[in-house]
């Protein structure tokens, strides 16, 4: 059972949720173009609205920015003076990664553009596959890129890859610890595919119920699985489980924070 346990309400056209890296508040994304940040007590510190329909949204490791995606725009949110920075992309553009002080987005498409803070290109590579995920891995040079043949290559920013994992279709997303030292993703209902950035490890976990949803701490000590019967577990980096627990609510997204003591948010 958790130690504690608070509750935030939410609207329901919330898009995203995310934890702040460095002072542990929540930072919610709405479809309305509304971001909004809360205290862990629920109380509102601060919002602001953008005029157009946002994608998805980055905070970086610092915690010093926000960028925002939106149809043909990238905006930055800068939290402590709350300065706005935007500039126009390809409106086929639809991931979003931040990768050392660049943005990474691609989109179906066969490249990946890198982006500085003042909108000019640092880095454009081409691929011969269709890219359909891509996953920054912040506090190393490498980034992970899911392809349409099924292929999980980690990549350096000019494009050569470090290893390849084939063939797996990967449900859902990929997570990844800030050092990359502990990756995780969904192959099947049943089955968690663990690795790491360096590629000296990979091996699968078996769970008893189909896995809802799958969430990582930023420090690779603990990550979260729920399954579809609303059962919340969590779990240590030498797969022990440290608490687990049934809810009443329907449980649509899990999280933890980048404090050790891992909490988590639902």
């Amino acid at each position: 059972m958790p130690l504690s346990l608070s509750q935030i309400t939410l609207r329901k056209d919330c898009l995203q949720v995310e934890f702040h890296p460095i002072d542990n508040t929540l930072i919610a994304l709405f479809r309305t173009g509304e971001i909004k940040c809360f205290a862990p007590s629920g109380t509102a510190l601060w919002s602001h609205t953008l005029p157009w329909i946002p994608i998805v949204f980055r905070i970086n490791v610092a915690g010093g920015y926000l960028v925002i995606l939106g149809e043909g725009t990238v905006l930055f949110l800068y939290l402590q003076s709350h300065r706005l920075a935007q500039f126009a992309v390809a409106s086929k553009v639809r991931l979003l990664e931040l990768y050392k002080n660049c943005v990474m987005l691609g989109g179906n498409q066969k490249s990946i553009s890198f982006i500085t803070q003042n909108g000019k290109e640092f880095a454009h590579v081409e691929f011969d596959f269709f890219i359909r995920m891509i996953k920054s891995v912040p506090l190393s040079d490498y980034f992970l890129v899911y392809n349409d043949k099924r292929q999980l290559l980690c990549c350096d920013i000019t494009g050569e890859s470090r290893w390849e994992l084939g063939k797996y279709l990967i449900s859902g997303h990929i997570e990844t610890s800030n050092d990359g030292e502990l990756c995780l993703f969904m192959k099947k209902p049943y089955e968690l595919i663990r690795f790491d950035v360096s590629g000296t490890q990979c091996f699968e976990i078996s769970s008893q119920l189909p896995i809802k949803h799958l969430s990582l701490s930023p420090n690779g000590q603990f990550f979260i699985i729920l399954d579809i019967e609303n059962n919340l577990r969590l779990y240590n980096r030498d797969m022990e489980i440290v608490w687990q627990n049934v809810f009443d609510h329907v449980i649509d997204q899990t999280g933890s924070s980048a404090f050790n003591r891992g909490e988590v948010y639902l």
